[in-house]
């Protein structure tokens, strides 16, 4: 069987998606000892551009998300 070098471009946006959940569950983990503004400022601003990230390249794909 021969490899046709075709690729599912949905496996390189995985990567980097688990990536983002691994590293937004260690900011969490550390959430309580932060102490200024700032930094809990730029963990919310992860948190909603990991978000947007997922759902833009879930509608890229015409994967169909559930109505919540």
């Amino acid at each position: 069987m021969a490899y046709n070098g075709a690729i599912d471009r949905r496996i390189l946006h995985l990567a980097p998606v688990f990536f983002g959940l691994a590293k937004a569950r260690e900011a969490a983990a550390i959430l309580g000892m932060m102490a200024g503004a700032d930094d809990v400022t730029h963990f919310f601003g992860a948190f909603v551009g990991l978000l947007l990230g997922i759902y833009f390249v879930l509608n890229y794909y015409d994967i169909q998300t559930p109505n919540l």
